[in-house]
């Protein structure tokens, strides 16, 4: 099956801006105490919903997606 265009020209725009997006964006361990516990309190009160798995929807480099899953979230990036 061929790649309809769009999807094409979707994948070389992420690309172009990938390797800057990856700089800017800071992993948990470079964000404020506050945010932090923000992640904390949201992977406390979806580890035990029966509605998993969370998806982080426009993840980038996926650098905030792994804190919840180290958290015990069954998470999914995309």
């Amino acid at each position: 099956m061929t790649e309809p265009g769009y999807l094409a020209a979707i994948g070389e725009s992420y690309d172009t801006v990938a390797a800057d997006c990856t700089a800017r964006v800071k992993s948990p361990d470079e964000l404020d105490p506050l945010s932090r516990g923000m992640l904390a309190v949201f992977a406390e009160l979806v580890r035990g919903d029966a509605r998993r798995p969370v998806a982080d929807l426009g993840c980038g480099p996926a650098k905030v997606t792994a804190h919840p899953a180290a958290l015990g979230v069954e998470v999914a990036g995309r």
